[in-house]
């Protein structure tokens, strides 16, 4: 297992430990526990479909988003690119590329206050991913995310 941040990722190795020698519900639970620690929200299933880059960019996108949403304050503030790089320790470039895959994920937003340096705020959290089969046979995946801030809506807007 190796450590990125605040979490603890399952590389291959554990994923192929959890289930050498394990019977039924032992099993079962053992992939749950290791499936709630995947970044980004991933199930095992959809995990184990990535390549070791991919896996190696969401590891890194977590990073990121694990420095952004510390547990300890309750208001999320945005946090600047060079901010980011050091508690990450990631490279600019790896950085970027995280940042560019959390924001196609709607996870955060970018503030350019006039001149100043970048800064980025956490929008949303990954909740989980939805495998639906679709009338081809293939699965596609949907991403559900969480809303840090709560939307105010009226009655009638609700469906």
């Amino acid at each position: 297992m190796q450590m990125l941040g605040q979490r603890s990722v399952p590389d291959h190795s554990d994923s192929v430990a959890a289930s050498d020698g394990l019977t039924g519900a032992r099993r079962e639970l053992d992939r749950t526990a290791i499936s709630e620690n995947l970044p980004l929200a991933f199930p095992m299933a959809r995990w184990q479909s990535f390549d070791v880059e991919e896996r190696s960019r969401f590891n890194r996108a977590q990073l990121v988003l694990d420095a952004l949403a510390l547990d300890d304050v309750e208001i999320i503030v945005p946090r600047t690119v060079g901010a980011l790089a050091r508690d990450t320790g990631l490279e600019h470039h790896d950085l970027g590329e995280a940042l560019a895959l959390l924001e196609d994920l709607a996870l955060v937003e970018f503030e350019d206050d006039e001149g100043r340096e970048l800064a980025v705020s956490l929008v949303a959290t990954p909740e989980e991913h939805i495998g639906v089969r679709f009338p081809d046979g293939r699965i596609r995946w949907i991403f559900i995310s969480r809303p840090v801030v709560e939307p105010e809506l009226a009655l009638e807007e609700l469906n």
